[in-house]
């Protein structure tokens, strides 16, 4: 339970003229706990507690969360030139993205959710971004409880561990494959996959996850934009960074020495085009990677020679993998605090960007 909102009860409660002993009565609520609360101070409160506090009062829980000031619409920048269809034709999913964040985190809010992405600030960009990029995946990796085994589906992991919404949308910048957008002066975030391109998603998302945890917004609203093509030249820092953190988030060190051995171990693997397309395949299976990314991945960590890349990759043939689909993470969260009396059918509405005469979504009725 987030004890912030505390301070906003006694307030709410002043205003309607209702004495804490009263409100305590009919909530429920020892006198001694509801004081503290307003006092801003940690109290053994439950979010049902709060909820019924509130029908006391005649408000709706979540007018008591913070929502901090922002921008109506977004200010987009682009780290790589190239794509000026993006500004007229596409704004529209960022600011549906960044809408979605925000009353995703009012929810998480009052749902009393925590999630791992308070354990990572942003980080400037190193002398050598590829080694940050290798390391800063392996430090999200401790914090994931997996240091070496093959994650299951990184959107879920984007949004459940770490409360950001992932959303699917047609955009129409075709060679655009995801962006991410971050507010500065909030904790707000979304991803966004182009769901034009279904390939490759799951590198998609682990690139963007060190957009998310590493990059600080410089402006109100900054967006980082990952092309379909990208060349070694045009590559910046940035990119670099999130690119090795991808192959090592999806494909760590530690694993590959656990389940192939060491490098060196594999010297004679390494001369042999039949092993090393072997080996390729087999990595790429275990982790559910790609044949690009996977070739290049064992280049750079030794257990495949650089003069046979192009030829590994290309001649490998690897299943790609899809996650189940899954409810949009507003719904979700919604369907949760709506059950637990935390939020009205109307403020639903208000979160979900609807007007007062808009059904909410099938999904969601069913819980009512």
């Amino acid at each position: 339970m987030d004890f912030t909102i505390g301070p906003r009860i006694g307030e709410t409660r002043k205003r309607a003229g209702v004495a804490l002993e009263e409100l305590a009565k009919r909530a429920r609520v020892p006198v001694s706990a509801l004081l503290a609360l307003e006092g801003g101070k940690a109290a053994d409160v439950s979010t049902a507690a709060v909820a019924r506090m509130a029908r006391v009062l005649d408000v709706d829980v979540a007018d008591w969360a913070e929502e901090p000031e922002h921008a109506s619409e977004p200010s987009l920048f682009f780290r790589q030139t190239g794509v000026p269809d993006f500004f007229d034709a596409d704004r529209v999913s960022v600011v549906e993205a960044l809408r979605e964040a925000r009353s995703v985190a009012v929810l998480d809010g009052l749902l009393g959710r925590r999630y791992l992405r308070s354990e990572f600030s942003p980080a400037e960009v190193g002398p050598v971004p590829f080694e940050q990029g290798y390391e800063l995946a392996r430090r999200v990796r401790q914090a994931l409880g997996t240091p070496s085994e093959p994650l299951g589906s990184i959107g879920e992991i984007i949004e459940d561990r770490f409360g950001v919404p992932v959303l699917a949308s047609r955009l129409e910048a075709a060679h655009v494959v995801a962006l991410t957008a971050k507010e500065r002066g909030s904790s707000h975030a979304a991803v966004v996959v182009n769901s034009r391109l279904p390939e490759n998603v799951r590198v998609h998302l682990a690139h963007e996850l060190a957009h998310v945890l590493f990059d600080e917004p410089r402006q109100d609203i900054d967006l980082w934009v990952d092309l379909e093509q990208d060349s070694a030249e045009e590559t910046s820092r940035i990119e670099q960074r999130a690119k090795a953190f991808a192959a090592e988030l999806l494909i760590p060190r530690r694993g590959l020495i656990d389940v192939f051995g060491l490098a060196h171990e594999r010297a004679g693997a390494r001369s042999s085009l039949e092993e090393s397309k072997e080996l390729a395949r087999r990595v790429g299976e275990h982790f559910r990677t790609p044949p690009e990314l996977t070739t290049n991945h064992l280049v750079n960590n030794m257990y495949i020679a650089q003069e046979l890349r192009d030829e590994v990759w290309q001649s490998i043939r690897i299943a790609s993998v899809r996650a189940p689909a899954r409810g949009k993470m507003i719904h979700r969260r919604l369907q949760e605090a709506l059950s637990a009396g935390l939020v009205t059918q109307m403020r639903a509405r208000e979160l979900l960007g609807l007007s007062a005469r808009d059904p909410l979504p099938p999904e969601l009725t069913p819980e009512l």
